[in-house]
């Protein structure tokens, strides 16, 4: 995401003493609406950054998701400074200051959690050195941060601090997704939380706005799925004259325009091996991720995959000896499969 990019080079650059930290931070002693943006994208140090990262990644894909890019950076940007200007406002005249994107992060974890509280996520718990994965819903996850900053405010009788700038953010999520969803300004399909998690569930008046509302929303369904054909078709065709290149292009505008897509499953396979026979390892990953998510039972031929870069490509051995390792024990591996494994082993 843009936005990860944009706050690792920023802490970079503070780190590297291009900007001071602190003209960046947003100060209590007058108003600038410089700060109320600029403090969002500054941190304090290395954890709060990959802290804040992680988080982002987790709850902004979701929201993205449903947005698009241009309409996510725009509600990130209001997530970002709206709070900040209150925060400004209501602490001016006082001492010190605050800096972090939590604010706004915040607010995309209440959005998600209207809009899609049911998805799945990944979670990796490390106790004394051991490892434990398992996924959580999002409301699971969200009640329980939300929770948790609600009653430390409450214990230090919501002063100004971070539990607090974190539910402001909330205040402004929350109400903010609601609006976009009962406004057929983002279609959940029947998965938010009005709907319980049943596709279709909630229903508006049955009103002839509702119906005009209904008939938009479908034409410009269709309308997508179009452009989405037309789109896959010609990466397909390209894939085929062996022009990657064009292919990339055609996807990454169709995802300006349009936000997230993965092409069908066999596009998605030919660039993924396009890429691997052109030797551009980091797309490779990337859409080795995506036939990963659109075909799950790729997944083992794709770590396979990974192993070999690691192996033969990364220099990295011990890592594509760990990864081969999981494979057998995680997948039933056909004959072939299991050869290219043992073969992969013996190289390393």
């Amino acid at each position: 995401m843009g936005l990860i990019a944009a706050n690792v080079l920023i802490f970079i650059a503070h780190v590297a003493g291009v900007f001071e930290v602190q003209e960046w931070v947003l100060r209590y002693d007058g108003f600038s609406l410089w700060e109320c943006l600029a403090s969002a994208f500054a941190h304090a140090g290395i954890s709060h950054l990959v802290g804040n990262m992680v988080f982002l990644w987790c709850f902004g894909l979701i929201v993205e998701r449903k947005l698009g890019t241009g309409r996510f950076l725009a509600v990130y940007a209001a997530l970002a400074i709206v709070p900040n200007i209150g925060e400004q406002l209501v602490m001016m005249g006082s001492d010190g200051g605050s800096l972090g994107a939590s604010t706004a992060i915040a607010g995309l974890m209440a959005m998600a959690l209207v809009w899609a509280p049911h998805n799945r996520m990944d979670m990796l718990l490390v106790i004394y050195f051991r490892a434990f994965h398992f996924d959580w819903a999002v409301w699971v996850v969200t009640i329980y941060y939300i929770g948790w900053d609600f009653i430390h405010a409450m214990v230090i009788d919501f002063e100004m601090s971070t539990p607090v700038l974190h539910l402001n953010g909330v205040i402004l999520g929350a109400p903010l997704a609601i609006w976009l969803l009962f406004s057929n300004r983002v279609d959940c399909e029947g998965w938010d939380i009005f709907s319980g998690g049943k596709r279709g569930g909630r229903r508006a008046p049955n009103d002839g706005r509702r119906l005009a509302k209904e008939h938009d929303r479908k034409r410009r369904e269709e309308e997508l799925t179009a452009i989405r054909t037309s789109t896959a078709q010609s990466m397909r065709e390209m894939l085929a004259d062996d022009d990657v290149e064009g292919a990339l292009l055609a996807h990454a505008v169709y995802e300006r325009n349009h936000g997230v897509w993965n092409p069908p499953t066999p596009v998605t396979r030919a660039m993924a091996e396009a890429l691997w026979n052109q030797k551009r390892w980091n797309d490779f990953e990337t859409w080795a991720f995506r036939l990963e998510r659109c075909d799950p039972n790729a997944r083992a031929e794709i770590e396979l995959a990974r192993a070999q870069l690691l192996i033969e490509v990364r220099r990295r051995p011990q890592a594509g000896l760990r990864l081969l390792r999981s494979i057998e024990r995680h997948h039933e591996l056909s004959s072939e499969h299991y050869d290219h494994l043992m073969r992969l082993h013996n190289r390393a």
